[in-house]
């Protein structure tokens, strides 16, 4: 709802038409919504949401965190530690590349995009994407068949949405933070947090029209900060004020 409320809600370039949880090429399941623009294309687009309820109890209590596959042991830490969270990425990779797969074979200039709604660690799914040492867009990917890895070639980009925190935080009665007025606010071009987008070097190039509606930034504009950074290690540490870091 968060996403498909905030695109119907665009003012678009040319004339737009959508198509609610379409189907091609046979296939059983269905993306979100293909959106056709006059004299730009299609773009499908499918929503996932993981559930973090148990990694966010780990995450406030180990004090390690890893969050890619590495040489580092998770034994050799000494400690309570967070393993990664790349299995549900890796599972919406799959399930959106078999579902864009029919419109791409009917339709060799349709584009995709896979967005994933996490909290405020972005830095998790954005490690299970780009990691250097096991990142699925990455050619030391953890997922492989037959000793080779597994591309989606009909995934263009993920797009990482910061969301679910605010839906928690709201149900609970508590204030929405970085300036949503409710729970279905997508937020607006160029605030804060930004939607971080990673391309998938086995795709193709998305229209900036539809980037833009989505409020894409690409990720390689925002390494600046350390949250769009694909770190594979964290150490969680009590800081002066009782907080953590």
């Amino acid at each position: 709802m968060l996403v498909v409320a905030h695109l119907a809600a665009q003012e678009w370039p040319a004339p737009v038409r959508f198509e609610m949880e379409p189907v091609a090429g046979g296939a059983k399941a269905n993306p979100e919504v293909v959106i056709r623009i006059d004299g730009v294309g299609a773009l499908g687009v499918e929503v996932k949401a993981a559930n973090l309820s148990a990694h966010v109890k780990h995450r406030l209590s180990n004090i390690w965190q890893l969050n890619a596959r590495n040489a580092i042991s998770p034994k050799s830490l000494g400690a309570s530690v967070t393993l990664p969270r790349d299995n549900p990425v890796k599972d919406f990779l799959v399930s959106a590349d078999k579902k864009f797969a029919g419109f791409r074979a009917t339709d060799p200039d349709f584009r995709s995009v896979l967005v994933i709604v996490w909290d405020d660690f972005v830095n998790e799914p954005l490690s299970a994407l780009a990691s250097p040492a096991s990142g699925l867009f990455t050619p030391n990917s953890f997922h492989r068949a037959d000793g080779r890895v597994v591309e989606f070639p009909n995934v263009d980009a993920v797009l990482l949405v910061r969301h679910q925190h605010q839906v928690v935080e709201g149900l609970a009665g508590r204030p929405l933070v970085d300036d949503r007025a409710h729970l279905l606010d997508y937020g607006r071009p160029g605030g804060f947090p930004p939607h971080a987008l990673v391309t998938n070097p086995a795709g193709h190039l998305v229209p900036t029209e539809f980037l833009s509606a989505l409020h894409a930034v690409p990720v390689e504009e925002l390494n600046a900060a350390a949250e769009y950074n694909p770190g594979e290690i964290v150490m969680w540490v009590d800081t002066a004020d009782g907080t953590e870091g």
